[in-house]
């Protein structure tokens, strides 16, 4: 299983109807980080203001 480097942090904005969820805590995501998982390829992940701060320590 390859390593996933942080990348970089940015806003969520949700153009679904459906409300998406914080993968930590599951309160509404307002943030989407970013990570290089190699070969090209990048992994989203999506976190609420409050869990998105522990995500560049914590990786």
């Amino acid at each position: 299983m390859s390593n996933k480097q942080f990348s970089l942090i940015r806003n969520f904005v949700n153009t679904s109807s459906r409300a998406r969820q914080c993968i930590t805590c599951g309160s509404v995501a307002t943030q989407e980080a970013l990570f290089d998982v190699g070969n090209g390829m990048s992994i989203i992940e999506r976190y609420c203001d409050l869990c998105i701060k522990n995500v560049n320590s914590a990786r």
